[in-house]
């Protein structure tokens, strides 16, 4: 795990320094290290690698395969770079991981108030972890961040004209459609777009957090009728099979959520959030909800991947609010809750990544 802790100490280093305008070529050097990681990681890292690999060597047949027929997208790219341009699995990977930090790093350009640190709980508490195992999904989180970018970018610009809201909601649908080929899961992501340009007040946001901390209680309600559109394949991965919900995957967004909502205030005295910070706040609250109903039936959890960047936005706005001495404090404390956690959840755990190996390490895989 040292090269994920330098990393680490690499951004907090940075964040030390003190806040410089961030230009493109600040934030090129603070993602570069995590495009490493990932693009130059050998199939053994990761728990869902391996198959993806094996799908990456069948391409041609996983395009008719029963089991993956939903999800077309994916096997199209496969099939595109292993047998059109014929490029072996650590370049297809490469070039997947260029596109995640990319797109990633335009979010945090237009969305963060401290890159640094918003990169740094990307990593410890953020979908670092799961972007190193399960690259389908991964892929279509990032498809969906691009109309969530697009939004912010036309309202810094001063807001749009409603046929370009029209356009800008339209691609956003087809976009979604498409991550949905990719993993299914991404069609989840479709109301969203109709709601990016609410703007909440800070008492709705509360009530909204409350809401979702109570789906607890009724649980197993939700779950019941969710469970109708669940794909067969995941059905089999229930809480009796080594994928228990971690309870500190359960109190995380809870403790973020109430943090967040509690303490942080819109922006110059206004009586509402920007719209971008008002998506963030529900990205959070529906986080919440369905880590939740995950104790129910874990795979469930898949859906809340989608909104965790809600995390690496609104804790380095919320610390902005904070007094001085306070922030330094809160802020310490956060970053040491995050290493311990993201330990805790690294070190021989079930997405197995904590045992770091480049591709060149395991030459058996070089060649296809």
């Amino acid at each position: 795990m040292i090269y994920y802790f330098l990393i680490l100490f690499y951004w907090l280093f940075l964040f030390a320094l003190g806040k410089k305008e961030m230009t493109n070529m600040r934030i090129f050097f603070a993602v570069l290290p995590m495009f490493l990681i990932m693009a130059l990681r050998s199939v053994s890292v990761g728990s869902d690698t391996i198959s993806y690999y094996t799908r990456y060597v069948g391409a041609v047949d996983m395009l008719s395969a029963d089991n993956t027929i939903t999800e077309p997208g994916y096997n199209l790219i496969s099939y595109f770079f292993h047998d059109i341009l014929g490029v072996p699995f650590w370049v297809y990977n490469a070039v997947m991981s260029m596109f995640v930090c990319y797109v990633l790093a335009i979010f945090l350009k237009h969305f963060s108030t401290n890159i640094y640190l918003s990169l740094f709980i990307y990593m410890t508490i953020g979908i670092f972890t799961m972007s190193m195992s399960g690259l389908r999904q991964m892929l279509a989180i990032t498809i969906c961040s691009i109309p969530v970018i697009w939004a912010k970018v036309s309202d810094e610009k001063g807001g749009e004209k409603r046929k370009h809201k029209f356009w800008r909601l339209l691609v956003g649908v087809l976009l979604v459609i498409v991550a949905s080929t990719i993993h299914n899961s991404a069609i989840i992501f479709i109301p969203i777009l109709f709601l990016m340009d609410m703007r909440l007040t800070r008492q709705q946001t509360i009530v909204i957090m409350i809401i979702a901390i109570s789906t607890i209680l009724f649980r197993s309600l939700l779950v019941g009728v969710m469970g109708n559109f669940m794909l067969d394949r995941y059905e089999k991965y229930d809480l009796e099979e080594g994928y228990m919900m971690n309870i500190l995957a359960l109190l995380v967004p809870i403790a973020i959520g109430l943090f967040c909502v509690l303490v942080s205030r819109p922006d110059n005295g206004e009586r509402t959030y920007s719209k971008a910070f008002s998506l963030m706040f529900l990205f959070l609250a529906l986080q919440v909800t369905f880590n939740n109903l995950a104790l129910s039936q874990n795979q469930i959890a898949r859906l809340g991947f989608y909104f965790m960047n809600s995390y690496i936005i609104l804790i380095p706005y919320t610390l902005k609010k904070l007094p001085g001495n306070v922030r330094s404090v809160v802020t310490f404390f956060i970053i040491f809750l995050c290493l311990v956690y993201f330990y805790l959840g690294t070190h021989e755990g079930t997405l197995r990544i904590d045992n770091y190996k480049f591709f060149w390490q395991e030459p058996i895989y070089l060649n296809n």
